[in-house]
């Protein structure tokens, strides 16, 4: 467990998930076994997400996710739905390119993904729906502030609150943004995770308003790949483009 992280609210975050994944609603029993909680630790958590009709009671003993959190991602799923029409194109980028994509966007001072697809292969990098880091990081943030002056780019930096190799050194996100410039894509080679990232703008109006991106591992950029990927890549950002117009 992260020390800069809070128990409680690590393990409400893992009910909403385990309760979200679930076809079925679920005992308060079968959520403290899974979890690992005390009896009386998953009853608060319940009780204090039912305050806020996050989970809702069914059956007299079960629980379900309820509507009160549509507020919550309601921003979310508005920013989803503008871009779902772009779901085909990426799952024909995955297919083409054998390797998983994402899209991402900006939201606040974070990158957010909002739609995803996979390849056929059965072992793959892939990215989560809903994924959230911070908008400094890695290839999708160079382009998503790529628009940006230096000034608010320092801004930003100074505002993350993780603990990011780009935020003890300025000069990886600064590099990256100036490749972009010259090239029209980034890449990042292995981040936290050991992911290889390659990422390219989705315009809207004349702006960037998302990041299309590859994701792998080393071997998935080989230099045989590496100078067809972004050639891809662009042509498929261009169509996204095309669609948002």
């Amino acid at each position: 467990m992260n020390e800069n992280t809070i128990p409680a609210v690590e393990k409400t975050v893992q009910l909403i998930e385990y309760l979200g994944s679930s076809e079925v609603p679920l005992t308060r029993g079968e959520l403290a076994e899974h979890l690992g909680l005390s009896a009386s630790t998953c009853y608060r958590i319940l009780q204090t997400l039912q305050n806020s009709d996050w989970v809702r009671k069914t059956d007299g003993t079960r629980y379900r996710l309820s509507g009160g959190l549509l507020s919550a991602i309601q921003n979310i799923t508005e920013e989803s739905n503008r871009y779902y029409c772009l779901q085909p194109l990426l799952t024909r980028l995955a297919r083409e390119t054998d390797l998983g994509c994402k899209l991402s966007v900006r939201m606040g001072e974070n990158q957010i993904t909002i739609l995803r697809a996979d390849p056929l292969r059965n072992v793959h990098v892939s990215g989560k729906i809903g994924g959230e880091f911070p908008l400094i990081e890695g290839s999708v943030g160079a382009v998503l502030l790529s628009g940006e002056s230096e000034r608010e780019v320092a801004r930003h930096i100074r505002n993350c609150n993780e603990d990011i190799p780009e935020k003890h050194d300025m000069s990886l996100l600064a590099k990256r943004m100036i490749f972009f410039k010259q090239h029209g894509y980034v890449e990042n080679e292995a981040n936290r995770w050991k992911v290889h990232a390659m990422s390219v703008p989705v315009y809207e109006s004349g702006r960037v308003s998302a990041a299309l991106t590859l994701l792998g591992w080393e071997d998935d950029f080989r230099k045989e790949r590496a100078e067809s990927l972004p050639d891809t890549l662009k042509r498929y950002a261009k169509e996204c483009s095309e669609y948002l117009q």
